[in-house]
């Protein structure tokens, strides 16, 4: 019996990939070299376009480029490079909860990351 796989990125990975900056010929580079898409969470969407937009609002990205990284979300989920995955937000929660009482105190993880990695796990 075969085994599938799914890939998940974080957001800076997205940025990088979606946007230009240093890393964005790396990203390119791994996604191109993947035998399935990555798959996103709609956290991920909201997390990667706010990000874009409050880029963009504090200066640090020229206008219009968030409406460019949205534009190319929706591109490459067209062309089947980034897949949607629904999953369920209480039980994300529920174990992002979780993952926080067994890491945080040890490795100081951020609320966003964990409930991501939650919502990850989730998705199996």
């Amino acid at each position: 019996m075969a085994t599938s796989r799914i890939l998940a990125a974080d957001t800076s990975f997205l940025l990088s990939l979606l946007g230009a900056d240093s890393n964005t010929r790396d990203a390119v580079a791994v996604v191109k070299g993947l035998s399935c898409p990555l798959s996103l969470s709609s956290i991920n969407d909201l997390e990667l376009l706010n990000a874009s937009r409050m880029a963009e609002f504090q200066g640090f990205k020229e206008p219009g480029s968030s409406a460019l990284i949205e534009t190319l979300l929706k591109t490459e989920r067209i062309a089947g490079r980034l897949v949607y995955s629904p999953f369920n937000p209480t039980k994300a929660i529920a174990r992002a909860t979780e993952l926080s009482c067994r890491h945080t105190l040890s490795h100081g993880h951020r609320t966003y990351d964990v409930l991501l990695v939650a919502a990850a796990i989730e998705l199996k």
